[in-house]
């Protein structure tokens, strides 16, 4: 049976573990992984972030969800949120605000105050 690549929208093998087209891993659903950032359990969040991240831009479709994780009970899930969106690059551009208040938070250290200024350069190609 084939399925359509969330990567590219090209026909992969069910049985593929990759996409042969773009190299996309079949169990990057974006859909999924925006669902799963709103799980109550803290590894799952964390897998799907970490999976987003590993996306770079083409995560921009849950951009939504990603912004959302800046306010997350979890400091690492904060920070690899701040990263996916620094991965994102330039489409990320309407999370700027956001991030700087973030970077303001009393509850984000040092870690996650170094990681927001790096993707913002990389949000705002400086």
């Amino acid at each position: 049976m084939l399925l359509e690549c969330s990567g590219c929208g090209n026909q992969v093998s069910e049985k593929a573990p990759a996409c042969l087209h773009c190299g996309d891993p079949k169990d990057l659903n974006i859909s999924k992984l925006r669902t799963e950032l709103y799980t109550p359990r803290e590894c799952i969040q964390c897998d799907a972030i970490t999976k987003l991240l590993e996306l770079g831009p083409r995560a921009y479709e849950a951009l939504p969800e990603i912004v959302s994780a800046l306010g997350n009970l979890s400091e690492d899930i904060r920070c690899i949120a701040v990263k996916t969106l620094g991965a994102i690059g330039p489409k990320a551009i309407r999370a700027v605000p956001l991030i700087e208040k973030a970077m303001n938070d009393s509850k984000n250290g040092e870690e996650f105050r170094h990681i927001a200024k790096v993707s913002l350069r990389s949000i705002q190609r400086r």
